[in-house]
């Protein structure tokens, strides 16, 4: 468990010990902010400094930045465009981004702060895909509700204590994990797919225009 100071342990057990739900408003001397509930967002709160954050914030933070960049200039056909009929097109894995980021991540941290090792179900993007899910808006709508939901998801997390990461849950098909462990995969999660938006892009766009030089490159969309 990563250190964590003093403050942010009592923190910790008075929201593991239920007081954070009916606990009046306290007010921290050190930076003269009055606050509540760090997982209900009701009044001000206390800033986390990096020692004390969940792993994986500095990337979940930067990801939605890296993609509208990355997708700046690109127009409706290259974000529909699809390399075969079973790979997704990058307005496909967006409208991935935009539901798991829901389902998959802040839906179980929020369950595992909240109860003592809850049950959560697998989530099936395969199915999610072959329903039609992910291509059902377009690519920017499916990007603008990534960016919101990402947002959302930041606003819960930036103040949830780092020594939260204990927390756990049991998965129907792999069993036990904890917050540090799903943290650790949103993020890798993110970078994951910012390289899969980074390959689609860079195979339709560029390389069929760079001539003698696609000797010397093989890509993977």
């Amino acid at each position: 468990m990563q250190h964590a100071s003093a403050r942010t342990l009592h923190l910790f057990r008075v929201y593991h010990a239920g007081a954070y739900h009916s606990r009046p408003p306290r007010f921290d001397k050190r930076r003269g902010v009055e606050y509540k509930d760090w997982n209900r967002g009701e009044g001000a709160k206390p800033v986390m400094h990096d020692d004390e954050r969940l792993p994986g914030i500095h990337v979940l933070e930067q990801t939605p930045i890296i993609i509208e960049k990355i997708l700046q200039g690109a127009d409706d056909e290259l974000m529909s465009w699809k390399p075969a009929a079973e790979r997704w097109s990058i307005g496909e894995v967006l409208g991935h981004l935009a539901e798991v980021e829901v389902v998959g991540f802040r839906d179980r941290v929020q369950k595992m702060l909240e109860a003592e090792s809850p049950q959560v179900e697998s989530y099936d993007q395969n199915a999610a895909y072959a329903s039609g899910r992910y291509s059902a808006k377009k690519a920017r709508e499916n990007l603008h509700a990534f960016c919101h939901e990402r947002d959302r998801s930041l606003s819960f997390l930036r103040y949830v204590p780092g020594v939260a990461v204990g927390r756990d849950a049991v998965h129907s098909t792999m069993g036990r994990f904890t917050v540090g462990n799903i943290m650790n995969e949103w993020a890798f999660h993110d970078l994951g797919h910012i390289r899969q938006i980074a390959e689609l892009y860079r195979s339709y766009a560029f390389f069929p225009a760079i001539g003698p030089y696609q000797r010397y490159y093989t890509i993977h969309p």
